[in-house]
């Protein structure tokens, strides 16, 4: 009873495996007891709250000031100790207590501190604190059965099984779950990136160096919860965060289906909305989403609309960009398989400029839509039916936000804005994508499916929208330095030149003016933060330009 709370905050080597001998030849009893009294030590230090009595120390009767645990790490390693005294321990007691009088004395005190423990862990101390929580669970559950013929006078108007059922599942098994819902954002195995990565090609993997650990801590879990008795269908059957961390952590033998989507949706709803257990959410969804899934055409909407909705924040200020373009490709799937008509609504949703829509995922939902056109234009009429995005009622929804500034009026005259406010936005990258878009329009939809080589409609975007930015990003040009015309010229030769297969005189003449010009160009202005938007600008005008003139000739 001494001896366990002073070696248990000791940093001294050889303390740990002190406190492993103490839990397996002491006495079980005083060791739960001073375990106890140690968790009630650490929860109150933990909250912040001072401590009435101190932890007995060694002359008996003075106690201990409370002490400062320094970092998260230490509290951790504390817990974890108390997890191993336990798991020590309680097998070998012998009472007059059932074994459920006996959890309800310890686990529920664990619960509650492993959430404030788990605060401020890291992945390698979340880590350590599932295994931890994994084998006490796993050394109790024997003990439990076989104390199971003792409990018989606890509850006489239950079966034996069901008091065992009463011990393990909602004891151990509420253990379990705090503890995998307390450190879900810190197991670290990459689940959502190495299932994106293994069917998308990426120019920086998003999976961790280390998450092979984080695997094999979550199939120790895994097996905690089996010896519970919990399968994969209770699992299902009660979605909780917990749930679900465990069943997207599961192998599988085939792949899952649509119901186990729909039985899940209301925690994978409550998941991206508090970002927890966020890869394993996503692991989920790309699971059951992908194009290339049997049961991608089986999503209902009333499942793919919410998604929609909570899919965008996170790919637009999610601090990971791996994550970020993973779910961006999420979004991308989800929308592939709704309907064209719902898939339109959204997509204007996105384009709007609306204070509730990021202005990253503006831009990108220009992205969106030019996939879906592409698709549409690719689908003969005679073969599948022509939807939406492939008729006059694509630009009636979605012209008015993309061939238009925000805010309108951007380039008119002098009360437009100044272009150090104007680089400094998100409107260039946004333009950027809308050239590009209209850029695609003209020359793929050949057969004018959707309007866009109407003369009335091309004079209205030359002047409404390119006329306009063409005369502003030509004047900034200008006042930032004249050279930097010359310069975009030959950057649009090279592609154009490019393009026809004219590598020879394409990439000597690029190459000749770089050498001569641009280089010291750039090495002697302080604008090329400024420069660069303007440069992507004028090389898209440029193209929109030449794909014009080749439907209406000057």
């Amino acid at each position: 009873m001494e001896v366990i709370p002073r070696v248990l905050r000791s940093d001294r080597e050889g303390a740990g495996e002190v406190l492993t001998m103490v839990g397996e030849w002491g006495s079980a009893k005083e060791v739960v007891m001073a375990a106890q009294e140690c968790v009630e030590w650490l929860g109150r230090v933990l909250g912040g709250r001072e401590l009435e009595d101190g932890v007995e120390g060694e002359g008996g009767e003075g106690g201990e000031e409370e002490e400062d645990l320094g970092d998260a790490a230490r509290a951790v390693k504390i817990f974890v100790r108390l997890l191993s005294l336990y798991a020590s321990a309680i097998p070998r007691l012998k009472t007059r207590k059932s074994s459920a009088e006996t959890l309800r004395s310890v686990l529920p005190d664990l619960e509650r501190l492993v959430w404030l423990v788990a605060a401020e862990a890291s992945v390698m101390e979340g880590r350590v604190l599932i295994d931890s929580a994994a084998g006490l669970v796993s050394k109790v559950v024997p003990w439990v059965r076989a104390r199971a013929e003792d409990d018989s006078h606890e509850v006489l108007s239950l079966s034996l099984t069901e008091r065992g059922t009463l011990c393990r599942k909602v004891l151990l098994a509420s253990f379990l779950d705090a503890v995998l819902e307390a450190c879900g954002d810190k197991i670290g195995s990459s689940l959502a990136h190495r299932t994106f990565e293994a069917t998308a090609r990426v120019v920086r993997s998003g999976v961790r160096s280390d998450w092979e650990e984080g695997r094999d801590v979550m199939l120790r879990a895994i097996d905690a919860s089996n010896a519970l008795g919990r399968s994969f269908d209770s699992l299902q059957s009660r979605p909780t965060i917990a749930s679900l961390i465990l069943i997207a952590h599961t192998p599988l033998p085939t792949q899952p289906d649509v119901a186990l989507l729909t039985a899940m949706f209301p925690v994978v709803i409550s998941s991206l909305q508090t970002n927890t257990a966020l890869d394993e959410t996503l692991h989920l969804l790309l699971t059951l989403l992908s194009r290339s899934s049997d049961t991608s055409t089986d999503i209902p909407p009333d499942i793919l609309l919410p998604l929609t909705a909570l899919l965008p924040p996170i790919c637009s200020v999610h601090p990971d960009p791996s994550t970020r373009y993973l779910t961006f490709r999420l979004l991308a799937n989800a929308l592939h398989m709704a309907q064209p008509p719902i898939r339109l609504q959204v997509l204007r949703t996105l384009l709007s400029p609306s204070e509730t829509v990021f202005p990253q995922m503006r831009t990108a939902a220009v992205t969106l839509v030019k996939e879906s056109v592409l698709r549409a234009l690719a689908n003969p009429t005679a073969s599948a039916p022509q939807d939406v995005f492939a008729r006059p009622e694509l630009l009636e929804a979605v012209g008015s936000f993309v061939f238009r500034t925000d805010p309108p009026g951007l380039f008119d005259g002098e009360d437009g804005v100044a272009l150090a406010e104007f680089v400094g936005s998100s409107e260039p990258a946004r333009l950027v994508e809308c050239l590009g878009f209209y850029l695609v329009l003209l020359k793929r939809d050949v057969e004018n499916k959707t309007g866009v080589r109407d003369l009335d409609f091309i004079s209205g975007i030359e002047r409404s929208f390119l006329s306009p930015m063409r005369s502003r990003v030509a004047s900034w040009l200008d006042t930032l330095g004249g050279e930097w015309g010359f310069f975009f010229f030959f950057f649009f030769f090279f592609f154009s030149c490019v393009g026809k297969g004219v590598w020879t005189l394409s990439v000597f003449c690029f190459l000749s003016y770089w050498l001569s010009r641009a280089i010291p160009l750039i090495a002697a202005t302080d604008d090329l933060h400024d420069i660069m938007p303007l440069a992507a600008l004028q090389m898209n005008i440029q193209l929109v330009d030449a794909a014009v003139r080749e439907i209406v000739p000057a």
